[in-house]
């Protein structure tokens, strides 16, 4: 990686960022026996690089790498310990690093945006990417921020806020893309520091194709697993440095340059031509085209991209997609082969635009609305205009479109009562985000678990019985009332017992590789009322939310409680995360069902962590706490404050088409 190493604003890059300063790591040949040397910025009004690039870059030698781990392990760690001054908003300060957890320390100011332009101001000669980690908003030095969220006042004073507070990052973004530096911004603020201002720090990845990551409110022992697996894919994914994009197309189409959206910089002069310091394969660029003369019918259209960029081995290539259409005048061929995909993620960057430029949320809704009415009602006018008025048509390839608008209006961008960091948080999101991972966003899974996970303690519960380790019928799987355990002193292998069906179940026909284990169930309350245990994920969050009919082995099996009632008096700072499979057979009453239960939904949260690409930190909801709140915001079919229910929706659709073809 560019740059060195430091545990200021600029985590990638080359920066420490205390009240006082900034500091580097500079790791040189003559000097690699002495490990890594610290060189302290004193002026954060004017940050720049101390030293050439030749002297602040990590040499790939053994030992500068060994002398990187024992700095960033033990010294840089206790330094800031022992350093009143540090803070936690300066991704290793007391209080706010990832390690740390002292509660003394209250004084948040920081010059994380001092540090992050001075990592820029470093990496300028040859470009690369930068990762920045914060604990707090950046209080101090030439750019910095201040806390603005509204405590009342109107829809305008809120929407004001979705915009950046400094036009100086704007500024600084587009230097850093100039110069073909990306940067990532990673947050982590504490529980009761929440605040962070995501729609000013998001211009900074937004402007040279990095990410926005929250893992707000953090905590290291739940969320530390998230934030390794996340830094390890940001490395590791395919991905291109140096990148310039550019979409062209067939005569009688043109491509709008002020359409684009996604994460790129686009300098003035530079035509349709979009510049990306880093493009990765969990990012899109949304382009639009226009006809502007008539096409010959029975012909083809052509739409070519061309991305020229340098790959993680330092190759330059060129990467060319073209794409040809059939032209048709027929409207209902243009709608059997429309793209749902294509269609809600304009939509919803489209949203993301105008959010935070208006006046009302109601205006950003009517958005919505009008791009679904508008779409249905010409495929009504121009296919189906002999069917009944009083039903409501839709095309089969946009069938959903009217269920993903939906989850549009009760999302964090629409909803009322958002948090603001949250709604700036969501713009981001949708402005980069390709439709593969959008659409789970806007429409999670759920999955009832209580059918596999009955069916691997059943399993188990037989081969017990089998080996004469008792549990008869009925007494031992999840449906039943007691739970099948023993002692260490009965001669049963437990571990191979659990080795034995756990191979069962994830053969190549078992029911943990069947789709049937991953169907999603329609997000509506009326889902839970079976009761059991239920998983919800969309592609960055997984919750897992236990009813009051959980039966009690799986409690026991999975949180180490034996009942809802004892799950239910735990404060929220003591509800018990996942026990693994390993710490079952090392207790000395070994419950080997709770084991393999266990395995059987570890192995499942890896399938599907695989297949969103994302980690995917998986947290415990029940009844009462705040993360139920959020578990039944997400269950878009109900009715709830955010606005109505499915069925009650399509209705108004129905009547605001009926509306405009009359």
């Amino acid at each position: 990686f560019r740059g060195g190493r430091g545990g200021g604003g600029g985590g990638g890059g080359g920066r420490g960022g205390g009240k006082e300063g900034q500091s580097a790591i500079s790791t040189e040949e003559e000097d690699e026996v002495m490990g890594p040397q610290i060189l302290v910025v004193g002026d954060v009004l004017d940050p720049f690089a101390p030293a050439g690039q030749a002297n602040l870059l990590l040499r790939g030698t053994e030992a500068a790498r060994s002398a990187a781990k024992e700095f960033l392990n033990s010294t840089l760690p206790q330094l800031w310990l022992n350093n009143s001054a540090s803070n936690n908003g300066c991704g290793g300060g007391e209080g706010g690093g990832i390690n740390s957890n002292n509660n003394n320390n209250n004084n948040l100011d920081n010059c994380a945006l001092s540090a992050i332009e001075a990592c820029i101001d470093l990496l300028r000669p040859t470009g690369g990417k930068l990762h920045a980690f914060l604990t707090a908003l950046p209080t101090l030095g030439r750019i910095a921020l201040k806390v603005r969220e509204p405590m009342g006042g109107g829809d305008r004073e809120k929407f004001s806020t979705l915009q950046s507070q400094s036009t100086s990052l704007n500024a600084l973004a587009a230097v850093a893309a100039d110069s073909m530096v990306c940067i990532d911004v990673n947050v982590l603020s504490p529980a009761g520091f929440r605040y962070f201002d995501a729609a000013s720090l998001s211009v900074l990845p937004g402007g040279t194709g990095g990410t926005m990551a929250s893992y707000v409110p953090f905590n290291a022992a739940a969320d530390f697993d998230q934030l390794v697996n996340d830094l390890v894919w940001n490395v590791s994914r395919m991905q291109g440095l140096e990148a310039v994009m550019r979409v062209r197309c067939s005569t009688g189409l043109d491509v709008e340059p002020s359409t684009f959206s996604g994460s790129f910089h686009r300098p003035p002069g530079c035509g349709s031509d979009l510049f990306l310091p880093a493009v990765d394969c969990d990012k899109a660029i949304n382009v639009r085209l226009t006809i502007q003369e008539r096409l010959p019918v029975g012909g083809e259209a052509y739409v070519q991209a061309a991305l020229l960029y340098t790959d993680t081995s330092g190759r330059r290539l060129v990467r060319i997609h073209t794409l040809a259409f059939s032209v048709t005048d027929n409207m209902a061929t243009v709608f059997k082969h429309a793209d749902l995909d294509a269609q809600i993620t304009y939509l919803a960057r489209r949203v993301a635009a105008a959010l935070p430029s208006s006046n009302t949320l109601a205006s950003c809704r009517e958005v919505v609305n009008g791009g679904v009415v508008a779409t249905l009602a010409a495929y009504r006018k121009y296919c189906a205009a002999g069917s009944s008025a009083v039903q409501l048509i839709l095309p089969e390839a946009l069938k959903l479109l009217p269920l993903y608008a939906l989850a549009l209006l009760k999302g964090p961008g629409l909803r009322d009562g958002a948090r603001l960091d949250e709604r700036a948080l969501w713009v981001s999101q949708i402005n980069s985000l390709p439709p593969a991972r959008l659409a789970p966003l806007l429409y999670p899974r759920l999955i009832s678990l209580q059918p596999l996970l009955s069916s691997v303690a059943a399993a188990f519960a037989q081969r017990m019985e089998r080996h004469g380790g008792g549990g008869g019928k009925g007494g031992g799987g999840v449906g039943g009332s007691t739970t099948t355990k023993m002692n260490m002193n009965v001669n049963v292998n437990i571990t191979a017992l659990t080795s034995e069906v756990m191979e069962e179940m994830c053969g190549k026909d078992s029911l943990l590789n069947s789709a049937a284990a991953y169907e999603g169930l329609t997000l509506c309350g009326e889902q839970l009322q079976t009761g059991g245990l239920f998983l919800l994920e969309n592609g960055m969050d997984a919750y897992l939310y236990f009813t009051p009919s959980a039966p009690p082995a799986l409690l026991q099996g999975l949180l180490g409680v034996r009942s809802y009632e004892e799950l239910m008096r735990l404060p929220p700072t003591a509800v018990p995360s996942l026990i693994t499979a390993e710490q079952h057979l090392q207790e000395t009453e070994v419950d080997g069902e709770g084991a393999v239960v266990t395995a059987t939904l570890a192995k499942l949260l890896a399938k599907i962590r695989q297949q969103r690409s994302s980690f995917m930190r998986l947290r415990v909801a029940r009844r009462g706490d705040p993360l139920e709140i959020t578990f039944l915001h997400l269950l878009i079919e109900d009715r709830s404050p955010a606005g109505s229910s499915y069925v009650e929706y399509l209705c108004q659709v129905h009547r605001l088409i009926q509306a405009k073809l009359s």
